[in-house]
């Protein structure tokens, strides 16, 4: 089998420009808010002579929505047999959020719930390299030595500057070697178990790599709480709590008998998922490198894409987590947890049986998590805030800015509420709440709402042109959409004007498969997001 290496300093490196770019597009200009006109809306929320506030009067006729578009000249085809789901609520209104931010109360909670009193130790070990793992990065090189040398497309001139390279770098990991542990002494770091800012963390401890990579991240105002336990209980569990003002807050916890999960590897709270990974589950992919439903096979051609050495055989089963309980027993269990934790805005969303491919470091000392890919299979559950029986998905659409501003670069991201927990038979191994809202304002309550007979005529006007295909690319087909489910939901969008705060307002969704020209499919995606207040189409991935 080939051997499973991560090389630490690439890793972070990468993992590190990784989330840097994914999504990184130009900041909305304000004329687009202006179009939207937040105001307007909220003045037509508020006009009862003109619009309904009943929610069950707005698609009374529509059980299900059926339609079939076709456009040559633009290359669109749009079929439409999806159900009309309506939630069981008196009212919909408008809601001003921002994030919230984690404290000292709610970690404790957090930290006993899933530890107890164990003696937990500073996260930063995991980054903290050993002989083996020395080792481990000097065979990944003579491998990539190899590779070069069988490698027909390159010149010799041009393998020879690959393998120059690479023995340079294996010159300096041999130096390395030399005075790097046998193990790390991870007792020697002892946690507080206190947030701290990263900038303090940073200060106190100069020569600790990771502190100084956390605090580079500018005007975050960013502070954390990162550790792990010694594994003499069987499990290796991980915590890592960040709030960021630039990427958000989150709390991430994963426990699982083979080895250490790093939650701590990235700060970014925007993902840059597989594409091996099906749409429903990628909530579950915080820590996972590839996902799949438990019922199907590995994804391997999807997977070769992204890397062509990987093969089937690169991947075995993890040995030690085991998951035989049942699907009502793992959502008790789940449900459980948000009890203690005090957590009572949220409701079950979706989920199942999946497994996952993670990283686990060396700390294990099992064969298994060295030498291959494993592979475990649990429970996957999502939760996201519900509002009087109402969801809140923002599903698709992170609020960013990605610019430069003079000599000062400034990124930040405004991603998804979540909540993800993950089961076995052992209980909770893993627990994600990310980027958590705080609902400060009823800016409306009980707006007015456009009939779906409005609705529906603008999904129609807009979904060709929002998915032509142009000229260049039309000889390799045309677009098609297959529309199965409308929602009447609550989603949050940007304020003029401010980063910091958002409207949580009803829309309309229209979910379905988009195949483009070039033949890629995505499936259960929001193809249409229509306020269902003013009827503006909204842009998601800019959050207007």
């Amino acid at each position: 089998m080939r051997k499973y290496k991560r090389i630490a300093s690439i890793f972070v490196a990468a993992t590190l420009t990784a989330s840097l770019f994914a999504g990184c597009q130009k900041s909305p200009e304000k004329e687009i808010v202006s179009n939207k006109d937040m105001d307007n809306m909220i003045e037509q929320a508020q006009d009862t002579q003109s619009s309904t506030t009943e929610v069950a009067e707005v698609a009374k006729d529509y059980d299900t929505y059926q339609t079939d578009i076709k456009d040559d000249s633009l290359h669109v085809t749009v079929h439409a047999d999806a159900q009309v789901d309506i939630p069981d609520t008196g009212q919909l209104s408008i809601f001003r959020v921002k994030q919230m931010q984690f404290d000292q109360t709610f970690l404790n909670q957090v930290r006993t719930t899933f530890f107890g009193d164990q003696m937990l130790y500073d996260g930063t070990c995991m980054q903290q390299q050993t002989k083996a793992s020395i080792e481990a990065e000097i065979q990944t090189y003579k491998d990539m030595i190899t590779d070069i040398q069988n490698n027909n497309q390159y010149s010799d001139d041009g393998k020879q500057g690959y393998i120059d390279e690479y023995q340079s770098h294996i010159d300096e990991l041999q130096e390395k070697y030399e005075t790097t542990p046998e193990s790390v002494d991870y007792h020697s770091y002892p946690s507080d178990n206190q947030i701290h800012s990263i900038a303090d963390l940073s200060a106190k401890d100069p020569s600790n790599g990771y502190y100084t990579w956390q605090n580079s991240f500018d005007g975050a105002n960013a502070s954390i709480y990162y550790a792990m336990n010694d594994g003499k209980n069987g499990s290796y569990q991980t915590i890592y709590l960040q709030n960021n003002e630039n990427y958000g807050n989150l709390i991430r916890y994963r426990s699982s008998k083979l080895g250490y999960i790093d939650v701590g590897s990235s700060v970014i709270g925007e993902e840059s998922y597989s594409d091996s990974i099906p749409e429903e589950y990628k909530f579950a992919t915080q820590e996972a490198l590839w996902l799949w439903p438990a019922d199907a096979s590995i994804p391997i051609e999807n997977i070769q894409m992204e890397n062509e050495d990987i093969t089937e055989k690169d991947f075995c089963e993890n040995p030690k987590d085991k998951t035989t309980i049942s699907e009502i027993d793992a959502r008790k269990t789940a449900d459980e947890l948000l009890e203690k934790l005090d957590i009572h805005d949220f409701a079950y969303y979706n989920g199942g049986l999946v497994s996952e491919a993670t990283s686990y470091s060396h700390f294990a000392g099992t064969a298994e998590a060295d030498a291959t890919y494993p592979y475990r299979t649990i429970y996957a559950f999502r939760y996201q805030r519900c509002i009087e029986g109402v969801f809140v998905n923002n599903d698709g659409g992170s609020k960013i800015v990605d610019e430069w501003k003079g000599d000062t670069y400034n990124k930040k991201l405004w991603s998804t509420e979540d909540i993800a927990i993950f089961v076995d038979d052992d209980g909770i191994v893993g627990f994600d709440y990310l980027v958590p809202l705080e609902v400060t304002d009823t800016v409306v309550e009980k707006s007015t709402l456009k009939n779906f007979d409005e609705i529906k005529d603008i999904f129609e006007q807009m979904i060709v042109t929002m998915n032509a295909v142009n000229e260049e690319d039309a000889s390799y087909g045309d677009v098609t959409i297959d529309i199965d489910s409308v929602k009447l939901r609550y989603t949050r969008i940007s304020e003029k004007d401010s980063f910091d705060t958002g409207l949580l307002v009803p829309v309309w969704d229209f979910i379905g498969t988009k195949t483009d020209q070039y033949g890629n499919e995505v499936h259960g995606a929001i193809l249409m997001s229509i306020n269902a207040i003013d009827g503006s189409v909204i842009d998601r991935n800019l959050g207007y």
